[in-house]
């Protein structure tokens, strides 16, 4: 029984840390005021995603276990979930020699671009070759309705490889580019795209040296951190939005 106990548990965890706040206390409420156990289709709304209805069926399944008790679990893991966000952590990210004792960047954007559940944002000068893990998770994450932005360089030569790549692989991704008249500076020259990050919900930030590119992910030496919780993601993912909304950036 104990292990049943654990299993629920830690699937409210999963479904507390899978909704925002707000979904969490409208799933809460609904076992709160369920008379049996019973599957929920609906949060708020909105189908509910394959955790809820894995919570649904152990509960169903373990009889000891009425709706206020499971409610309140819920609503401990959905309070744990916003207090652990509010701290930030920050872990080195690393590509190159000698890499064993520390986190490797493709895991880290991984690890990022897999956390979205709302909104991802994700820039780079290009995106090259070697990226098919990268693009099958963008992929991924937009067919669960999140809604991903990526800025790439319009300049860059595989800027028209990487259109096609996206239309293939990851067709429902929003691509913005920096538009020349934007960032033409004195003499003809253009300012360059250089910066190379990722924002997930403004809750997980990724920046590093390394563009999108296999080479860059598993053989340059680069550096970067991986940001987990605290203001950094939100205000990074804030100053994209609005370098959206001023017209800095557009849709391509």
């Amino acid at each position: 029984m104990a292990a049943a106990h654990d299993l629920l548990l830690a699937k409210a965890a999963q479904v507390a840390c899978e909704l925002s706040a707000d979904q969490t206390e409208a799933l809460a409420y609904e076992i709160g005021i369920a008379e049996r156990a019973r599957p929920i289709l609906q949060v708020a709304g909105l189908a509910a995603p394959s955790s809820v209805g894995e919570l649904c069926d152990l509960w169903v399944q373990d009889s000891t276990i009425d709706g206020a008790r499971l409610a309140y679990a819920l609503r401990c893991a959905a309070r744990a979930v916003k207090t652990v966000s509010s701290y930030e952590k920050v872990e080195l990210i690393y590509t190159g020699p000698d890499a064993s004792s520390l986190r490797s960047t493709p895991q880290a954007l991984l690890e990022v671009i897999r956390a979205a559940r709302r909104k991802l944002w994700i820039v780079s000068y290009l995106m090259g070759p070697g990226m098919d893990p990268v693009l099958s998770a963008i992929h991924e994450r937009s067919e669960a309705g999140v809604r991903v932005k990526l800025l790439i360089d319009h300049r860059h030569s595989s800027y028209a490889k990487t259109r096609f790549r996206l239309t293939q692989h990851a067709p429902a991704v929003g691509v913005f580019i920096w538009p020349d008249e934007k960032r033409q500076i004195e003499g003809g020259d253009f300012a360059s795209l250089h910066a190379k990050c990722a924002v997930a919900d403004g809750q997980r930030a990724f920046v590093s040296s390394a563009n999108l590119a296999g080479y860059a992910m598993d053989h340059n030496l680069e550096v970067g951190y991986l940001v987990t919780g605290g203001s950094t993601p939100r205000i990074l993912e804030h100053h994209l939005e609005e370098l959206c909304r001023i017209g800095e950036i557009v849709a391509s």
